[in-house]
């Protein structure tokens, strides 16, 4: 543990499979200078690990404390290894302690969706009960039990994106068949317009088009009836009280929770299903979880009074 001053800030990173996010985040959860900025995807590891030195760097002020840092797939966070991710094309790789080498602080190191489902359950009313789903290049999941985060036997748990909601269906970058991810993630909806004759669109466009555009919005239905087969899963077996959605796809708003909240009524005939509603904190949620995750690893432990915030 280490002393939290009232002055006291976090370089937060949160790495995603298109772009990444970095901010200071202050103690009482305020986010300043974010900067947005595409991932070197195609790269490799290396050029990530570049990327994520730089931002810290730029981000850096006297009142620093600490990086904390989230990246999506299988994350090994005692350890500070990033074990798997199928979007970003890594094994087993030592991330914190190539961190702590080439910068002047203490490194924490987690799983993106699980830093978001914390912010998600541990800010202002929080959640006891509940699902976080971030839809974004992939999708994952985050299950709240009793207050506590489920991680599962070998960490792995929320894998909601590799649920076959498709027999022999689409191919996943995981190699499966048929996976959510590959139907209703921003990463597969310009694949999916794409195949079915719609040309090039990226998700936004998608979106935006699906009134005027027959293509959107059959890949649009498609991606929702998909991601509620999934939902439809997770309600019979765990029971959540409600469901959040973050991540770049929650941008969609209503457009997203209306047909969801539909096609889950239909599915789920002999119960109702549980409110969805949208994170406060949207596609920031990971950047703000990565900060939380550091101010947890030394002692601060109270952030009811955190809310959605950006300075400068």
């Amino acid at each position: 543990m280490i002393d939290v001053a009232a002055t006291a800030q976090v370089i937060a990173i949160d790495v995603g499979g298109t772009l990444t996010k970095a901010a200071r985040i202050d103690s009482s959860g305020v986010a300043q200078s974010l900067v947005v900025v595409p991932t070197p995807v195609s790269s490799g590891a290396d050029a990530i690990l570049e990327l994520a030195v730089s931002l810290a760097k730029s981000l850096a002020t006297p009142d620093v404390i600490g990086v904390g840092v989230v990246v999506p797939g299988i994350v090994d966070s005692s350890r500070g290894v990033a074990r798997y991710s199928a979007n970003l094309g890594w094994r087993d790789w030592p991330l914190r302690s190539l961190l702590e080498e080439r910068l002047p602080y203490r490194v924490s190191l987690g799983h993106d969706v699980a830093a978001a489902g914390e912010t998600e359950m541990r800010t202002g009313d929080g959640i006891d009960n509940g699902l976080v789903v971030v839809i974004g290049t992939g999708i994952a999941s985050v299950t709240v039990l009793d207050g506590e985060i489920v991680r599962g036997a070998q960490g792995m748990a929320g894998e909601l994106g590799h649920v076959v909601v498709r027999e022999n269906g689409a191919l996943c970058r995981c190699g499966n068949r048929g996976c959510l991810e590959a139907y209703a993630s921003t990463g597969a909806l310009p694949l999916r317009f794409r195949d079915l004759g719609g040309g090039d669109a990226d998700a936004e466009t998608i979106v935006r088009d699906l009134e005027s555009d027959p293509i959107a919005h059959e890949v649009w239905n498609q991606a929702v009836d998909c991601l509620a087969t999934a939902l439809a899963m997770v309600i019979s077996v765990l029971d959540p009280g409600k469901i959040v959605i973050a991540g770049g796809l929650s941008l969609a708003g209503d457009t997203l929770v209306t047909p969801l909240m539909s096609s889950l009524g239909n599915k789920l005939v002999w119960r109702s299903a549980p409110p969805v509603e949208l994170s406060h904190y949207r596609q920031h949620a990971g950047v703000v979880g990565a900060a939380m995750q550091f101010y947890r690893s030394v002692g601060h432990s109270n952030f009811s009074a955190w809310t959605p915030g950006l300075k400068g």
